[in-house]
């Protein structure tokens, strides 16, 4: 938190404001971290919290919400029970071959 607090001050200080850019949880989480970031939900309910904490200590900035884009679409499919994870969803699609990068 100190350091976007310090980049938020330095930002402000020029007469510009801070935008977070709220990322996306990775397409089937993180295999490497798999206790902390098991699949997208989860990993994309941490990301929200941090990037929430981010804008809650830092004045007059803004969030650019792209994780909970890609979350709206996630749930959508859940909802209309069709499988996110499948290769043909539009959920899927928003993902590189890596499951991380956008396509």
């Amino acid at each position: 938190l100190n350091a976007a607090v310090g980049l938020n001050e330095m930002i402000s200080d020029v007469g510009a404001k801070t935008v977070f850019y709220q990322t996306w949880g990775r397409r089937d989480g993180d295999s490497r971290n798999a206790w902390l970031f098991p699949d997208f939900s989860t990993m994309q309910d941490r990301l929200d919290e941090g990037y929430g904490r981010y804008k809650a200590a830092t004045k007059n900035s803004k969030l650019a919400p792209v994780g909970p884009a890609f979350r709206i679409i996630y749930d959508t499919l859940i909802e209309a029970e069709i499988d996110p994870l499948k290769s043909e969803s539009a959920f899927h699609s928003l993902y590189s071959s890596d499951g991380s990068h956008p396509s």
